[in-house]
């Protein structure tokens, strides 16, 4: 059942969402055409399939090795599988020669075509222009098929909705449907087989889903992502030709890669390590000199690439939230979180010496707080989820806002004296450790009635953790108060203005999930949600 919910929870990359639901749909290809469903045949299908993907992955073998860095692997298959499922299966030498430099050229741009750190045009899409201008080959979209509609469906979905990004994909969908729909319609087609056309014999869905969503040519606003949505959908959905330029999905789509370019956020920056220490035990913070002035704001995240050797499934980029306040744009720092088996990417920035350095791409997110100062916020935050809160505390002291901590054990408290300063009520919800004293002393009693000469010292690990935990809640600021192991009875009890606020939530996928749920049901208007892709 876990690895059934791995998409959703976050328990896998977004590259490993993303070329799992590629893999699936090339394999649904697969079958399709051995049963004659398709109108490719097997072979033509088989050998265009490997032909794409040796193709990009070979070229991202060559070419990083060329410029002295680490290929990423999962990105290559992934440019590969997009451009199987966009050109036509060829199975003559010339159309898997035009198939192998569609590849090729793609991945190429990955290490061209960039502006500090950034790619600039979506990898696949730049490479159907150019060979479709140059006449080497045509791109037909056949993933947009009737047979693969349901399967196309469901990938997209999981894609969409690990990335957050329904808004986003809504209004590119609103303008190139409309628009489709109404050309197809104004044919003299009834207009529901115009409906039936558009969404299943079309690239309307695989577009939106896997190439208009790449975040590395995504802007980081929700207003700016509505201008670049809009403007691919409007592009998509008319009809013009320019010479040998004529319309198409991947030339929309460029253009409004340029759009999202022109807004003048893609850029990568070199991070120094200046120190790290642990602020609760498994929690590692991260002090960091930045190459130039960072521009963010409070609650807003950044992505790290830490290329590193023998990489695990979880791949070498992280996103965090900047634990920091805005205020100094030359030092930044980042908080995370250590389980007792930690990726491969959190033990190589955990084995960081201080000076050495680490790329950050660009910043992103609307988790930011109400542009009026005045407004009323809640803030629900899962154990390291506090960090954009600890940012917003501190650029803004005194506002009116409310902190709910959900953590496992009170000593998963960090960032208390920002909180503190700032003035911020603080809630922590966690189980109660007098209960888990309680029981630790039981089991110790009797232990001890069976071994006369235990001691007091000796006594087991979880009994020090309870009394340690009670201590702590016996110890808490004037600005901090126990509510309980109940989230909902929580925030009732110490949040009756609740429906007054503007609630925030950050944490793990799951954790997000559940919460905005509760606060929906005790009359929360306004739930916004901190969505981490994982990338």
């Amino acid at each position: 059942m876990r690895r059934l919910l791995a998409p959703f929870t976050g328990q896998v990359t977004m590259y490993r969402l993303v070329s799992v639901a590629l893999g699936s749909i090339a394999l649904a290809a697969l079958v399709q055409s051995a049963l004659g469903v398709l109108a490719f045949d097997l072979a033509e299908v088989t050998v265009s399939l490997a032909v794409s993907v040796s193709a990009a992955l070979l070229t991202g073998w060559l070419v990083p090795k060329a410029l002295g860095v680490r290929p990423h692997l999962e990105s290559l298959l992934v440019t590969g599988l997009i451009l199987f499922l966009v050109l036509w299966p060829e199975s003559s030498l010339t159309g898997l020669l035009a198939l192998a430099v569609a590849a090729s050229l793609a991945t190429l741009s990955k290490y061209v075509l960039t502006w500090r750190g950034r790619h600039v045009l979506n990898p696949a899409a730049f490479a159907l222009v150019v060979v479709g201008v140059a006449g080497i080959a045509s791109p037909s979209w056949w993933a947009g098929s009737a047979s693969l509609l349901p399967l196309v469906l469901v990938a997209g979905y999981l894609v969409v909705r690990r990335l957050g990004v329904f808004s986003f994909v809504g209004v590119f969908l609103l303008f190139s449907g409309g628009i489709n729909l109404y050309t197809t319609a104004a044919s003299g087609m009834p207009v529901v087989e115009a409906a039936w056309t558009v969404l299943a014999s079309s690239p309307l869905l695989f577009l939106a889903a896997f190439m208009l969503t790449e975040p590395l040519t995504t802007p980081p606003r929700w207003w700016q992502r509505v201008a670049v949505a809009a403007t691919v959908g409007v592009l998509d959905g008319v009809v013009f030709t320019f010479g040998p330029v004529y319309s198409s999905p991947e030339l929309a789509l460029l253009a409004g890669n340029l759009l999202a370019f022109a807004f003048g956020q893609r850029h990568g920056v070199r991070l120094r390590l200046l120190s790290r220490h642990e602020t609760a035990p498994g929690t590692v913070e991260l002090v960091l000199s930045a190459s130039r002035p960072l521009r963010f704001e409070a609650g807003q995240y950044l992505e790290l690439s830490l290329p590193h050797a023998r990489p695990d499934s979880r791949g070498t980029r992280r996103m965090f939230s900047i634990a920091s306040p805005p205020g100094n744009p030359d030092e930044i720092s980042l908080a995370m979180r250590l389980p007792e088996n930690p990726s491969s990417f959190k033990r190589a920035v955990t084995a960081l010496e201080p000076g050495q350095e680490l790329h950050a791409t660009g910043i992103s997110g609307d988790f930011v707080l109400p542009s009026d100062p005045a407004a009323p916020v809640l803030m629900v935050a899962g154990g390291i989820g506090v960090t954009p809160f600890a940012s917003m505390a501190a650029e803004q002291p005194g506002r009116d806002a409310v902190l709910v901590h959900c953590v496992n054990y009170p000593a998963d408290l960090t960032h208390t004296e920002v909180f503190s300063k700032a003035g911020t009520r603080v809630v922590i919800v966690c189980p109660d450790p007098r209960a888990g004293q309680t029981a630790s002393a039981a089991a110790t009693t009797s232990a001890a009635s069976t071994s006369p000469g235990t001691q007091a010292s000796r006594a087991p690990a979880s009994t020090r953790t309870a009394s340690a935990a009670l201590n702590l809640l016996e110890g808490l600021p004037e600005n901090a108060v126990y509510g309980g192991p109940n989230l909902a009875t929580a925030l009732g009890e110490h949040v009756p203005d609740l429906a007054e606020r503007t609630a925030y939530v950050a944490g793990s996928p799951a954790m997000v999930t559940a919460t905005r749920r509760t606060l929906r049901l005790l009359g929360a208007r306004k739930v916004r949600v901190d969505a981490f892709s994982g990338y």
